[in-house]
């Protein structure tokens, strides 16, 4: 009897410690789509003609008001963007494309994190999670003469559920809310994400 009460116990525990595995494993492939994220590339460009582009590197698309959409942010002179092109880290897939439009009114352009093109499908319309690649093609007679000139870089979708918590002590991430009046960088502007990651 007592050989049969070992026997259960073991079994019982290496349920218990397969299940815990499965669920710590969950967690730690969940992570390295976030590896990349923050910090890796420059978040501020000046052009030679003095324009300043902030482009914020994470976002979070959770519909809270706060930082729900990706966008670039020119402190004076460029007002139309030629197109912005998102691929994915991975292999470079397409999964979003604007073409022709204006910055000013805020708020009329921007990416939601879904894979998708002005509701013409590149993909499942799902929210992309992790980093991505960006293209930001634009025409700047000011700056570059007449040619289409591109400003390349990555940023991040950051989906607020659990594995958010990965960003209470991430340094290097910069926000939409982060642009003061002149669309420029103000890093003394809290990111207000306190609640997505758990703080």
């Amino acid at each position: 009897m007592k050989s049969l009460n070992l026997f259960l116990l073991y079994i019982y525990l290496l349920f218990s410690f397969s299940a815990c595995s499965q669920d710590d494993a969950s967690n730690i492939t969940a992570i390295p789509e976030y590896k990349s994220c923050c910090g890796a590339e420059s978040v501020e460009h000046r052009f030679i003609s003095g324009q300043y582009l902030f482009v914020p590197n994470a976002f979070t698309p959770n519909n809270d008001g706060i930082n729900d959409v990706w966008q670039p942010y020119f402190s004076s002179g460029v007002d139309k963007i030629q197109g912005v092109f998102i691929y994915t880290l991975e292999d470079s897939t397409l999964i979003h494309q604007m073409y022709e439009y204006y910055l000013y009114p805020e708020g009329t352009y921007g990416w939601d994190g879904r894979k998708s093109r002005n509701d013409q499908n590149l993909g499942d319309n799902t929210l992309h999670k992790g980093g991505f690649w960006y293209e930001i093609v634009f025409n700047e007679p000011v700056n570059f003469g007449n040619e289409d000139r591109s400003f390349k870089g990555k940023a991040c979708v950051i989906h607020c559920d659990k594995d958010a918590a990965y960003f209470k002590e991430q340094k290097g991430c910069f926000f939409p809310v982060q642009a003061d009046a002149k669309g420029m960088l103000d890093k003394n502007i809290a990111a207000r994400e306190d609640a997505c990651f758990g703080r």
